[in-house]
């Protein structure tokens, strides 16, 4: 498999508005394929800025007005990457600030409290992302 073959199957996802994905999603294209090919081709597409990996396994196509950049704010992919994990979520603290315009500045810390056991932290993408677990049962619906 070469791999213009895979940064079609990008493309063509990007046009139809599929910007996010997982490993299993390409291993179900690529079925003859080994894992170990798709890592290095999904390692060479985020050295050349084509996707970047919020978390392991889960991959955004970087958007045209994020390529210079080449870093994806959370608030892009916090909801895609929470469905993916199976979590129900919300964003808390100075995040949720700076989506209602109390805060004039973007946070270098994005929070999250998350629903289960608790995620690990990390930077990821030049944003400091920290999660906090919450159980189910206290929460009002």
């Amino acid at each position: 498999m070469e791999y213009s073959d895979y940064t079609s199957w990008i493309h063509e996802r990007s046009i139809r508005g599929n910007v996010f994905f997982s490993l299993d999603d390409i291993e179900k294209n690529y079925p003859g394929v080994s894992k170990e090919v798709i890592l290095v081709a999904l390692s060479r597409m985020q050295d050349n800025g084509l996707i970047v990996s919020p978390w392991k396994t889960f991959y955004i196509i970087v958007p045209t007005e994020y390529k210079l950049k080449g870093e994806v704010p959370p608030s892009y992919y916090i909801d895609e990457l929470m469905k993916y994990l199976h979590r129900d979520y919300y964003v808390c603290l100075l995040s949720a600030a700076t989506i209602y315009g109390a805060c004039h500045q973007r946070s270098q810390t994005y929070y999250v409290m998350a629903s289960g056991n608790s995620l690990r932290d990390g930077v990821k993408n030049g944003t400091k992302l920290v999660f906090s677990g919450y159980h189910q049962h206290f929460v009002q619906k």
